[in-house]
């Protein structure tokens, strides 16, 4: 190893020796390993001389750091007799940290530079960076380094990280959620911890990885930010899905307490996880959910019972109980009973109803002859309210008729003489509580007396006097003048 001044200079200070594993470059040399004899032998070899030359081997400096890569690093002043030399090291990057691109804290490229205590086992074909599941604990890891790449080195005191996820606001939508004028919720910000992975090691053998975790409970989107100082050094976007659904806060709305005997009656469930993020997404989780009913007598209760998914991730069950009884509902998460289940139904008798018919109709009439026959029922003759006997017959087809809408009401209108906006309130937060109604109202149908479908507005759910609003909901029909007339 040689050192040479130029001319007319001698070598006057040795300001960094060392025989050993060394890093950085000229003017910030930083031992890894060091002999401790390595300055004085310079020293005893090149000061107060323009040249000198020491050779680098374990003879000369000795078996220190033994196994290692070892090489001379000098750094020395050359002084003129005529004038001085500034001793200010030279501009350099090493010392200036950054932290690497996040990765997957599960493979050997990390694990094998954490100590055992650190050390966790996961795969990375299925780990994103971008998505994290509510209630579970999402890990990545991100090397440490100079700016010019070097990895290595221990951070320094003032290197401290600021890691979090915040979240965007938003409006509360669910069938549990309540109105008028739903306030937007801002979900509270989730820390993000790290853990350095050289504290308390030698010779920085575990000093370039940073340990991060969190655990999430909002299913929202959010942004990840790591921060040192005032220097931003990751700014991602972070996915969070709900849980596996959760037995105890899923919300079940609908006909819980009372039926009819022979009726379809709807219960509406809206499934959601431990921390009560409803299900996203179009998976449809209908074989999810179980039931059983009972009667009074703790015996098996034969009813009709289907499942059905609807808009978004709200599920339909609709039942019918076959005869008058004290029956006992209960709704599972696979195995789990839903929280509130059982439910005692009290079952009442059948009630006849008056049939709805669109167009034509039969007179009314007394003594007649009526049979039904399959899906149609047929009336012949009989005497009309004025006494005479008619002789017409008509068929009535039940299979004709849309047995979804179960919920019929008639409005009369009258002293209309054109097109008309017809103003409503209805209060679909009860309709949607009993399981009348779909949680988004979209099951609203308006039609004229001869059946034609009538077009409407009204305000989304969340809005001041909207769908599921507690005042009730506005609701506005427009009567054509063709609708007018009828």
């Amino acid at each position: 190893h040689s050192l040479k001044c130029p001319a007319g200079h001698t070598i006057t200070e040795v300001l960094y020796a060392n025989f050993g594993e060394n890093d950085g470059g000229c003017g910030s040399y930083v031992a890894d390993c060091a002999t401790a004899t390595s300055a004085a032998v310079v020293e005893a070899a090149c000061l107060n001389k323009e040249s000198c030359s020491v050779t680098a081997s374990t003879a000369v400096f000795g078996n220190t750091c033994k196994g290692r890569a070892r090489s001379l690093a000098v750094n020395a002043v050359c002084s003129s007799t005529t004038s001085a030399w500034s001793t200010d090291t030279a501009p350099t990057n090493v010392g200036n940290f950054k932290l690497d691109t996040p990765e997957c804290p599960y493979s050997d490229h990390i694990q094998n530079k954490l100590p055992e205590s650190m050390r966790t086992s996961g795969v990375c074909t299925s780990w994103d960076m971008g998505t994290a599941v509510a209630g579970e604990a999402k890990l990545f890891a991100a090397t440490v380094s100079d700016v010019c790449g070097y990895p290595g080195y221990a951070p320094p005191s003032d290197f401290a990280l600021t890691s979090e996820i915040t979240f965007q606001g938003y409006l509360d939508t669910s069938i549990a959620a309540t109105c008028p004028s739903i306030a937007t919720t801002t979900p509270a910000t989730v820390s993000v911890n790290s853990t350095f992975a050289g504290s308390d090691e030698p010779c920085g053998r575990f000093g370039d990885v940073y340990l991060f975790s969190y655990m999430p409970t909002e299913a929202r989107n959010g942004q990840l930010t790591i921060s040192s100082g005032g220097n931003k050094l990751v700014d991602s976007s972070v996915s969070v899905v709900p849980g596996a659904i959760s037995a105890k806060n899923t919300v079940v709305k609908g006909h819980l307490m009372a039926a009819e005997a022979g009726v379809p009656t709807t219960i509406v469930v809206e499934p959601k996880d431990a921390f009560g993020n409803a299900m996203v997404g179009s998976t449809d989780y209908s074989d999810v959910f179980q039931y059983s009913l009972t009667d009074s007598s703790g015996n098996a209760y034969a009813s009709k019972v289907t499942v059905e998914k609807e808009a978004g991730q709200t599920y339909k069950f609709t039942v019918t109980y076959p005869e008058a009884d004290e029956v006992y509902l209960a709704l599972y998460v696979g195995l789990t009973i839903m929280e509130g289940f059982p439910k005692t139904v009290t079952v009442s008798q059948p009630q006849m109803r008056q049939a709805v018919n669109y167009g034509a109709a039969p007179a009314a009439r007394f003594e007649h002859t009526m049979e039904s026959h399959g899906s149609n029922i047929y009336v012949f003759g009989g005497a009309t309210q004025d006494g005479s006997y008619a002789g017409d017959t008509w068929k009535w087809n039940n299979a004709d008729v849309d047995d979804d809408w179960k919920y019929r009401r008639t409005f009369d209108i009258s002293g209309l003489t054109g097109a008309y906006v017809a103003e409503f309130t209805l209060h679909t937060k009860e309709l949607i509580n009993e399981g009348k109604m779909k949680p988004d109202c979209s099951d609203i149908l308006f039609l004229t007396a001869a059946g034609v479908e009538l077009d409407y507005f009204m305000a989304p759910r969340g809005r001041e006097l909207g769908c599921h609003c507690k005042k009730g909901t506005t609701v506005y029909v427009s009567l054509p003048s063709s609708a007018v007339d009828e």
